[in-house]
């Protein structure tokens, strides 16, 4: 069976982490806080766990800080860790976005 999975997020970025891999590949760790409006109440914060490798995570960390705007697309990949099934966004591509979007 052949599928296809494609995430595209548009938040607030949070906790950035740069590490290398053992290879020595730039990988970098991230949160995506996207929000959901709500009838009479606050907006629902929602909380996406993001990597990004390469020369993309380089110019990521170099150039993003915490609390940054940004579109980012990617794919949902999930592994285990501790007998504990974890998902993440890999994300391929970013972009800035208008600091005049809400």
């Amino acid at each position: 069976m052949i599928g296809y999975c494609k995430v595209l997020l548009m938040g607030k970025v949070y906790n950035i982490k740069r590490i290398e891999s053992k290879s020595g590949t730039c990988i970098v760790l991230f949160n995506v806080g996207t929000f959901k409006k709500q009838k009479d109440k606050e907006d629902k914060a929602i909380w996406h766990n993001c990597v990004m490798y390469g020369s993309k995570a380089e110019a990521f960390h170099k150039h993003v800080t915490e609390g940054t705007t940004m579109f980012l697309d990617g794919e949902l990949d999930t592994h285990e860790k501790d007998g504990v099934i974890k998902t993440q966004v890999v994300c391929y591509t970013f972009e800035f976005t208008s600091s005049k979007v809400a």
